[in-house]
């Protein structure tokens, strides 16, 4: 059984952002520090507003939102993946965290995971070989596509 990743309450502007991200069905936010923050919306980048993230606003943005536990790896390696949930609008929306160090300063990105697994038929995956598939008993199958796409 896995640990259900922490649950924060991110402060500001953080948390509108990953809102946006949810509403627009984005699957990426970006914050680089010196860049607009940026949503990734069906492959394309679309700045969220004009304003540029500062080096100071990334850091306390940032520098907070990453668990104790993986805490002291991200300073020692710059760069360090996790996943968080946020209370958003009566659910908990789950995202996957990558936070790194570019340039010396602090900058994330953010995926939004999915609440609900695609069905192969969403994913127009023939009925017969999913059924086949379900069936395997020993090994390990593996069924991928390009990033964000299920």
């Amino acid at each position: 059984m896995t640990t259900p990743p922490p649950s924060l309450d991110c402060g500001e502007p953080l948390r509108t952002w990953l809102q946006s991200a949810i509403e627009t069905e984005a699957a990426d936010l970006h914050v680089v520090p010196g860049y607009p923050p940026v949503l990734r919306i069906h492959g394309k980048l679309e700045q969220i507003r004009e304003e540029v993230v500062s080096a100071s606003q990334a850091k306390d943005l940032l520098g907070g939102l990453c668990p104790d536990d993986v805490h002291g790896r991200f300073l020692s390696d710059q760069n360090v993946d996790f996943s968080f949930e946020l209370p958003v609008d009566d659910q908990t929306r789950r995202f996957r965290a990558n936070l790194f160090f570019s340039r010396g300063e602090v900058g994330g990105c953010f995926r939004l995971i999915p609440s609900e697994i695609p069905s192969f038929d969403w994913a127009g995956f023939p009925a017969d070989i999913a059924s086949r598939l379900a069936d395997v008993r020993n090994g390990l199958v593996l069924i991928s596509g390009v990033a964000g796409s299920g």
